[in-house]
């Protein structure tokens, strides 16, 4: 993928993450970064959206945040206050969107974003078929209709993962756990604690990092994968004082938390503080 595209999908998911999602909203977030992943030109894509009333007002935005990093030159070093702000930006209007769209309806308005097919001249069509009809073979519609029936059981079977996706189930499976292990990390500071209890933490939270990557939530994942790393280094015995992975750990927690539960507090400080400490572990293997 190349950097613009990958730059303004991340932008998106990331507004999203800022958002409290049902299990519906969820799925159009789901449909439009995938929209946004496949179409081709990504620039005409943006302006065809403009012209849509139901994409028009994101549209508008996402043209602003393609312009400011392929027009403009870009100092690297503030690329993450930048994104950061993009990011902010999309929230309003991408909850608009989610707001008057389902999952239902939005495929429909997905579609009026392709561009116009060229005029079928029915006259030349009935030429063709009447030329060919004689060529036609049943066999034909037979294996065409083995392979609609097989495309329609894929399709069915992705819908069926999909509904059964419910955001509170997903919301329970993050944060029922953080309480114990919360109450785990006092053990640690102790360093009177049970090898089985880390091992069964160590597998939770990398459960949870890994739906979390499915469901397309970056930065919850990234808080999960950034404990997880700190449990094993803890298991590994490769530190032996716990105090800073603890705190670092408990920054996680209180980003995850926050974003679930769409907290409105400013919880920046305790993010840059738990992606600095992610950087920090990463270095010890």
């Amino acid at each position: 993928m190349d950097l613009t595209r990958q730059y303004i999908v991340q932008s998106t998911i990331t507004a999203a993450n800022n958002l409290r999602l049902s299990s519906e909203k969820i799925q159009v977030v789901t449909m439009l970064k995938d929209y946004l992943n496949d179409c081709g030109d990504l620039e005409d894509t943006i302006v065809r959206m403009k012209k849509i009333t139901e994409l028009s007002k994101l549209g508008i935005r996402l043209g602003q945040i393609y312009q400011s990093i392929t027009k403009n030159s870009i100092d690297f070093l503030k690329l993450s206050d930048l994104f950061k702000e993009h990011s902010h930006s999309l929230v309003k209007d991408l909850s608009n969107l989610l707001d008057i769209v389902t999952p239902g309806d939005f495929p429909a308005v997905l579609r009026r974003l392709e561009p116009a097919l060229e005029p079928i001249d029915s006259i030349t069509v009935v030429d063709k078929i009447k030329d060919e009809k004689s060529s036609i073979n049943i066999s034909d519609f037979a294996e065409q209709s083995e392979s609609e029936k097989i495309k329609k059981e894929i399709i069915l079977e992705d819908l069926h993962a999909e509904v059964k996706f419910d955001f509170e189930d997903f919301e329970k499976a993050l944060l029922n756990p953080i309480k114990d292990i919360d109450l785990f990390f006092n053990k640690l500071l102790d360093n009177d604690f049970d090898r089985e209890e880390l091992n069964k933490y160590i597998k939770v939270m990398n459960d949870n990092a890994d739906l979390s990557t499915k469901i397309g939530f970056d930065i919850l994942s990234n808080m999960h994968k950034i404990v997880v790393k700190s449990l094993k280094i803890i298991k590994e015995g490769k530190l032996t004082e716990y105090r800073e992975l603890v705190e670092g750990m408990r920054a996680c927690f209180i980003v995850i938390v926050a974003i679930v539960r769409s907290k409105e507090v400013d919880i920046s400080n305790y993010l840059s503080k738990a992606e600095k400490f992610g950087k920090e572990i990463s270095f010890i293997s």
